[in-house]
Protein backbone atom coordinates (compact mmCIF):
# COMPACT_ATOMS: atom_id res chain seq x y z
CA UNK A 1 0.00 0.00 0.00
CA UNK A 2 1.65 3.37 -0.89
CA UNK A 3 2.17 6.02 1.76
CA UNK A 4 -0.35 9.12 1.38
CA UNK A 5 1.75 12.29 1.03
CA UNK A 6 1.10 15.88 1.63
CA UNK A 7 3.02 18.60 -0.15
CA UNK A 8 5.40 20.73 2.77
CA UNK A 9 3.77 23.89 2.58
CA UNK A 10 0.99 22.52 2.86
CA UNK A 11 1.30 21.24 6.25
CA UNK A 12 3.26 24.00 7.14
CA UNK A 13 0.31 26.06 6.51
CA UNK A 14 -2.23 24.00 7.81
CA UNK A 15 -0.19 23.65 11.36
CA UNK A 16 0.09 27.74 11.12
CA UNK A 17 -4.34 27.70 11.10
CA UNK A 18 -4.16 24.97 13.98
CA UNK A 19 -1.88 27.35 15.97
CA UNK A 20 -3.41 30.57 15.00
CA UNK A 21 -7.66 28.66 16.24
CA UNK A 22 -5.94 27.33 19.36
CA UNK A 23 -3.56 31.00 20.32
CA UNK A 24 -6.46 33.48 18.64
CA UNK A 25 -4.92 36.03 20.96
CA UNK A 26 -1.44 35.23 20.31
CA UNK A 27 1.45 35.12 17.36
CA UNK A 28 4.28 34.61 16.06
CA UNK A 29 6.60 32.63 18.88
CA UNK A 30 5.22 34.06 21.55
CA UNK A 31 2.51 31.16 21.77
CA UNK A 32 2.45 29.91 25.01
CA UNK A 33 0.91 25.68 23.01
CA UNK A 34 2.07 25.43 19.54
CA UNK A 35 1.47 22.11 17.97
CA UNK A 36 4.96 21.16 15.73
CA UNK A 37 6.15 18.71 13.66
CA UNK A 38 9.97 18.25 12.66
CA UNK A 39 9.00 15.76 9.77
CA UNK A 40 11.42 16.21 7.08
CA UNK A 41 13.82 13.88 6.73
CA UNK A 42 13.15 11.18 4.17
CA UNK A 43 11.18 8.25 5.46
CA UNK A 44 9.77 9.99 8.43
CA UNK A 45 6.25 10.32 8.86
CA UNK A 46 4.13 13.30 10.25
CA UNK A 47 3.11 13.15 13.33
CA UNK A 48 2.06 16.25 15.73
CA UNK A 49 3.34 17.02 19.18
CA UNK A 50 2.60 19.83 21.61
CA UNK A 51 4.87 22.39 22.94
CA UNK A 52 4.25 24.23 26.02
CA UNK A 53 5.97 27.02 27.84
CA UNK A 54 6.20 27.10 31.61
CA UNK A 55 4.26 29.98 32.77
CA UNK A 56 5.09 29.34 36.64
CA UNK A 57 2.56 30.48 39.31
CA UNK A 58 -0.87 31.50 37.98
CA UNK A 59 -4.56 32.27 39.14
CA UNK A 60 -6.66 29.65 38.79
CA UNK A 61 -8.69 31.29 36.35
CA UNK A 62 -5.54 31.50 33.98
CA UNK A 63 -4.46 27.72 35.25
CA UNK A 64 -7.90 26.81 33.79
CA UNK A 65 -7.60 28.71 30.59
CA UNK A 66 -4.10 27.25 29.87
CA UNK A 67 -6.22 23.41 30.49
CA UNK A 68 -8.50 24.30 28.10
CA UNK A 69 -6.13 25.27 25.78
CA UNK A 70 -3.41 22.74 26.40
CA UNK A 71 -6.68 20.07 25.68
CA UNK A 72 -7.78 21.35 22.83
CA UNK A 73 -4.02 21.33 21.08
CA UNK A 74 -4.22 17.92 22.64
CA UNK A 75 -7.44 17.07 19.99
CA UNK A 76 -6.39 19.04 17.43
CA UNK A 77 -3.12 16.90 17.19
CA UNK A 78 -5.34 13.74 17.12
CA UNK A 79 -7.45 14.17 14.55
CA UNK A 80 -4.93 16.33 12.50
CA UNK A 81 -5.65 14.91 9.07
CA UNK A 82 -2.42 14.68 7.72
CA UNK A 83 -0.79 12.61 10.56
CA UNK A 84 0.91 9.41 8.96
CA UNK A 85 1.47 10.89 6.08
CA UNK A 86 4.95 11.55 4.17
CA UNK A 87 6.00 14.95 3.03
CA UNK A 88 6.80 15.96 0.02
CA UNK A 89 8.52 19.10 -1.30
CA UNK A 90 7.45 19.46 -5.07
CA UNK A 91 5.42 22.02 -6.41
CA UNK A 92 1.64 21.57 -6.02
CA UNK A 93 -0.40 21.51 -9.22
CA UNK A 94 -3.67 23.13 -8.98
Amino acid sequence: MATKTVNYNTLRRAISELNEQINPDQSGFCRDVTLEDHAGFPGERVHLKINWCCKGAVTVEEAAAFAAKLTAAVEAARSFPYNGFGVTYHEEVI
